[in-house]
């Protein structure tokens, strides 16, 4: 092991592949056994104790839990719901271990690995996790170039499709993955294999398989076990844990795991679990699944609570007097400092890690993939921005603005700066939600990667960020193009590059606070409830429904954190800042005065000579855009100011959404 020769992958080919969603005679797919099994490792589980806490009050979930599971054996961990299956396995894997306290050792060859046994083993949880917007062959090259860096790119290619072949996946290879609820997706038989196919891309010595016939039928469900067995039978130490199999499927299985009450009643040879319990006086009926009888005679029956606890105590004394139990003590390997050959495989498998700039590439190359090849996603960004900009439009339409021919007057500040203010909102919200929609699906994808050691959560987080930008960069300029062919905004290509730069900034930072919502959110429904309750503050204090300088000094610090007010300032600046409005004066006195009340600066902006035909309307008054900036405390000064703050806001808001996902993702978390 640990060397190129000892991971070439020594379990054969398939002996027929098959598609899980169309009819045939076919009954399984296997793998040929390698003339020569691979050198495997044994794992052993020492006076495993385990205690968490319910209601604040310690409880031990595991009772000195001692076993062991040989190379080339296949074991089934059994046992009725609450019986500690899932805590066993997460003990044996270091994963989902925060507020349990362990005490005992798990040994792999008789070395403690700790965390390092994730190099050394593959987890194959119940839930199957994908980026649904990738092909089956795409998701396998990820995995390998990222397990696999420092092979060669022939090397990887040739591995992925012998674990295609083996795994039977040739007819589904190019097909995409799909997302469960929102399209089109591979068959669940061949998504629980896409599972297993990603797990063996580097030939573990050790596989964990959590409920891998969860939610299969009968027919998938024996195909995966038998996959599970071929894998076994080439020397891999497999156990997985399993909820009433069918007789057929229990009868795949070597060796037999039976948990009650946190305690092993039985460790054994599948087929002297029989003698076990006919020695206890629990016999199995005949023409009767053996599984059923194991988990019916040791749970907790309902009503029958106190002759349950002391009928499972009693076989439980029975296994620890009995030669099963000595046999299992006798068969652990003594605990040693270290083994070469698992020493190789870690270190190895460490080895191959990618790099940062890997890492980088093909993350960003999945997140590009993700964001822009779902046809209906990107069909529903585009057209809800597009949609939502010619709504507005046609809510405010008006004739663009001309100085003589058709000059502003009061109503149409009053329309075009709530226009401007809708923008903003319609924008912000679009921008959020397309976050909070996605980013905590693939939250669940980047915390399984990470802790399988893939690639750094930073490098992943980076990643996600800038796979968005060409999006925030685009859609914009077709926004805004939009709502000023439409409102009529100020002919100006100067006001028009400063709104398109202040509504970038405003799509960086409503996209920013959408990562810091959806990693706060343990749910997508979590997300969705709380975002619009966090916004509706941030929006008050945008300076349209109150004077931004008439903030309460209590709420001063939401007015800062608020881009509604930096990006409304910017926009309405870049707006008025040249232009202004005509207002009819009712007799020649309110003009004289209206006219130098702000020190003669009321001018034409074609500059007429005489004051009747300023707006090219008699008797009335051209009034300057910075009257109307004034009536919300705006200033044109602030501009880059705020664009720089702006840009803080898209910045700080993304860091501390990666500092939380860092810290739900700890180590102590795993």
């Amino acid at each position: 092991m640990g060397r190129d020769d000892q991971n070439e992958m020594k379990v054969g080919t398939v002996n027929n592949g098959f598609d899980a969603d169309e009819k045939s005679n076919e009954t399984s797919f296997g793998i040929e056994n390698s003339k020569s099994k691979k050198s495997g490792v044994q794992l052993d589980w020492k006076d495993l104790t385990v205690t968490g806490s319910e209601n604040e009050q310690p409880k031990t979930i595991l009772h000195s839990v001692s076993g062991c599971a040989k190379p080339g054996t296949l074991m089934a961990i059994m046992g009725s719901s609450g019986a500690g299956k899932s805590t066993l396995m997460n003990t044996l894997t270091r994963r989902n271990i925060n507020g349990l306290t362990i005490e005992g050792k798990v040994e792999v060859s008789g070395v403690s690995l700790g965390e390092d046994i994730s190099h050394i083993s593959a987890y194959i949880q119940q839930n199957d996790v994908f980026i649904g917007a990738l092909t089956v062959e795409e998701h396998l090259r990820f995995h390998a170039r990222l397990k696999l860096s420092k092979k060669s790119i022939k090397f990887q290619t040739e591995k992925v499709l012998e674990v295609i072949r083996i795994m039977g996946l040739q007819k589904c290879a190019q097909t995409v993955i799909g997302t469960p609820g929102l399209s089109k997706t591979i068959s669940g038989g061949e998504m629980k294999r896409l599972s297993i196919a990603s797990e063996i891309l580097v030939d573990p010595p050790i596989i964990f398989a959590d409920e891998p016939t969860s939610g299969l039928d009968s027919y998938l469900a024996s195909a995966v076990c038998q996959t599970l067995k071929d894998l076994a039978r080439n020397g891999t130490t497999v156990l997985c844990t399993i909820h009433q199999p069918s007789s057929e499927i229990f009868d795949i299985f070597d060796t037999l795991l039976l948990l009650s009450m946190g305690r092993c009643v039985f460790l054994g040879p599948k087929n002297e679990a029989k003698k076990f319990f006919e020695s206890t006086g629990n016999p199995c009926r005949e023409n009767y699944n053996p599984a059923d009888h194991y988990i019916w005679e040791t749970s907790v029956l309902e009503g029958k609570e106190e002759l349950s606890r002391n009928k499972i105590l009693k076989i439980w004394d029975s296994f620890n007097a009995s030669d099963w139990k000595k046999e299992v003590a006798a068969g652990q390997v003594e605990s040693i400092k270290s083994d070469p050959m698992v020493t190789d495989v870690v270190d190895e498998a460490k080895a191959n890690k990618a790099n940062w700039f890997v890492s980088f590439y093909m993350l960003l190359w999945r997140a590009l993939i993700s964001q822009y090849r779902d046809k209906s996603t990107a069909g529903m960004k585009f057209g809800q921005n597009i949609g939502t900009a010619i709504i507005v439009g046609l809510v405010y339409l008006r004739i663009p603005w001309n100085a003589n021919e058709n000059p502003y007057d009061k109503t149409d500040v009053f329309n075009i700066n709530g226009a401007i203010f809708s923008a903003v909102c319609s924008f912000s919200f679009a921008y959020l939600f397309l976050v909070v929609f996605s980013f905590p699906r693939m939250k669940v994808v980047l915390r399984r990667e990470y802790y399988d050691g893939l690639y750094p959560l930073f490098i992943a987080f980076l990643t996600e960020s800038a796979a968005g930008l060409p999006f925030l960069f685009a859609m914009p300029f077709l926004f805004l193009g939009i709502q000023y062919c439409m409102i009529g905004l100020f002919p100006s290509w100067s006001a028009f590059w400063a709104m398109y730069l202040t509504c970038i900034m405003i799509a960086l930072s409503a996209t920013g606070y959408g990562y810091m919502i959806s990693a706060l959110a343990p749910t997508i429904e979590a997300a969705n409830a709380i975002a619009p309750p966090l916004m509706v503050p941030l929006l008050l204090f945008g300076g349209f429904f109150l004077q931004s300088d008439s903030v309460p000094p209590w709420f001063i610090w939401l007015k800062y954190i608020s881009w509604f007010y930096y990006g409304a300032e910017n926009l309405y600046v870049a707006q008025w800042r040249e232009g202004g409005y005509c207002m009819e004066i009712s007799n020649p006195i309110q003009g004289f005065f209206q006219k130098f009340a702000r020190n003669g600066s009321a001018t034409c902006p074609d500059g007429p000579t005489s004051f009747d035909d300023c707006c090219g309307i008699e008797n009335s008054v051209f009034v300057e855009g910075s009257v109307v900036l004034e009536g919300f405390s705006y200033k044109e000064e602030y501009f880059w100011r705020n664009i720089g703050c702006l840009t803080c806001l898209a910045v700080g808001f993304r860091l501390v959404a990666y500092f939380i996902l860092a810290f739900k993702f700890r180590a102590a978390n795993r």
